[in-house]
């Protein structure tokens, strides 16, 4: 069976779309039937919404993301948990400046 391979809107970067095509792998887009794109192989996603595609994941299925990502890559949510740490865990959290 074809590995299926997400790349619609969510996908900023035609390089992934043509990696994805070198591995011959089929490509599904915005424009195919929900259905299709409900029942890809892996989804590329490079916007914010990532959240929305690991709600609808099922087992098989594989995302270019790790689940709570936005937890560390956002400066702001980066900051709120070092914060937290720092106050469990006050002597191994002084490596960072305080705000």
């Amino acid at each position: 069976q074809a590995i299926t391979f997400f790349a619609g809107d969510v996908c900023r970067y035609d390089c992934v779309k043509y990696a994805a095509q070198q591995q011959k792998w089929k490509l599904i887009t915005d424009s195919a039937p929900a259905s299709m794109q409900k029942a890809c192989n892996i989804y590329w996603v490079d916007t914010s919404t990532i959240n929305e595609f690991f709600a609808q994941l099922k087992p098989w299925q594989r995302i270019n993301h790790f689940m709570g990502m936005s937890n560390i890559a956002r400066k702001s949510r980066l900051a709120q948990n070092l914060d937290f740490m720092r106050r469990k865990f006050p002597k191994d959290f002084q490596f960072y400046p305080r705000r």
